[in-house]
């Protein structure tokens, strides 16, 4: 179960690298992660936008298929996990998080994609430090010294 644990979180990590391609994307093409600033014809604008959203869209599918792992292991997990507090709080927080990242994805459709881009960084960088922390490190705990 270890083994699934570091490969979601691996998972997980690679997502991250996807959001930072599409800001590395952005960048090159307005110099400032600004589209305000961007060079490109209307025809340009109209592709980077699309290429932002499909690699948004993957990025939303990625997480959803994270908690959908991870949820999947903390009820397989053999010593009552799933029906622990944390468990439930665990799976609230996955909800909460599901939510942030529909709520920052769809926002490009009122805001530029690299205001778009730069919310889905901090949503990433936060969801790995702050939920990790509060619930992933325990959970990894429980499966490593069963109660």
């Amino acid at each position: 179960m270890l083994d699934d644990i570091d490969t979601a979180n691996a998972k997980l990590h690679a997502v991250l690298g996807k959001i930072r391609h599409l800001a590395e994307f952005c960048e090159s093409r307005s110099g400032t992660m600004n589209c305000k600033d961007c060079a490109a014809d209307e025809a340009g604008k109209k592709s980077c936008l699309q290429y932002v959203k499909e690699g948004l869209s993957e990025v939303y599918s990625d997480i959803i298929e994270h908690i959908y792992a991870q949820e999947s292991l903390m009820k397989l997990a053999s010593y009552g996990y799933h029906h622990s507090d944390h468990y439930f709080a665990h799976v609230e927080a996955h909800a909460n998080i599901s939510e942030q990242f529909h709520n920052v994805i769809t926002s490009i459709s009122h805001q530029s994609p690299s205001d778009t881009i730069k919310q889905l960084l901090a949503l990433m960088h936060d969801v790995l430090d702050s939920h990790h922390a509060t619930f992933d490190r325990e959970f990894v705990g429980m499966v490593k010294s069963p109660a």
